[in-house]
């Protein structure tokens, strides 16, 4: 279970995840860890940095590019995939140039970009959920935080960013699915760093196998552990505070 997790969240490959852990991720307002976007481009980038820390700065940038460029290009142009790397590029052209890299207008540039290549984009859910996801947490989580006493407490942070995301992505996600996740801050508090982990141990794992495949099953035990919370989704009770149903309506367009 724990190879099929770290394939699906790495890239973007669902097919040993059952139908039931699916839905339950998307009941419970986490499905946005099964498509693969920034975080996945994030860990492939701060790995390649590491990997070349001994490496002059025009390498180490040169690194990055080229592990995130090949990160996309084994999983393909998945629209959350590619404003992630589009994004990533400009970060890297600025700090080429010696300019400070700016999320907001990076997000403009990915966006535009994509839609001037393929304008049916602007009707694609992964596309809409991904471009205003990252507006949430480049703009509102940080105006959120503005008049918060403990702004600068780690969990203050993490909820801001979690309710934003959440808030940023609501028209389109009712809109697609017809039901609210109230819990979905929370789990994500839990689910996101667990994520991350599962990410960096499949990374490890690939490393492994590749350079001793015999021990490859006895490796992917540590996956096992860390995705075994995840097959506990479909588990949970799914009251209103899971899985809130509201179907489309004018009060709920007025609302929104």
């Amino acid at each position: 279970p724990g190879v099929g997790y770290a394939r699906g969240l790495l890239l973007g490959d669902l097919e040993s995840i059952s139908a039931t852990e699916r839905l339950a991720f998307r009941r419970s307002g986490l499905a946005h860890l099964l498509a693969v976007s920034g975080m996945n481009v994030a860990l492939v980038a701060g790995v390649a940095a590491a990997l070349g820390s001994f490496c002059s700065r025009r390498v180490r940038l040169a690194l990055v590019a080229a592990a995130v460029l090949s990160h996309l290009a084994v999983v393909g142009p998945v629209p959350s995939l590619l404003r992630a790397t589009l994004m990533t590029s400009a970060a890297l052209i600025a700090l080429v140039l010696e300019r400070r890299a700016l999320a907001l207008q990076s997000l403009a540039v990915a966006a535009a970009s994509m839609a001037a290549m393929e304008p049916a984009l602007v009707r694609d859910l992964g596309f809409c959920l991904s471009c205003s996801a990252t507006f949430g947490l480049v703009v509102v989580a940080p105006a959120g935080l503005e008049r918060w006493p403990t702004r600068r407490h780690p969990l203050a942070l993490a909820l801001a960013v979690s309710l934003a995301a959440q808030a940023t992505t609501l028209p389109w996600a009712l809109a697609a699915f017809s039901c609210l996740s109230p819990a979905a801050a929370l789990l994500n508090l839990i689910a996101v760093p667990l994520a991350g982990l599962l990410l960096v141990a499949a990374l490890g794992w690939i490393a492994v196998a590749l350079a001793m495949p015999l021990l490859g099953d006895l490796a992917a035990l540590p996956l096992d552990l860390l995705a075994a919370p995840f097959q506990w989704l479909p588990a949970l009770p799914s009251g209103p505070w899971l899985c809130l149903p509201l179907p489309p309506s004018w009060w709920l367009g007025l609302g929104l």
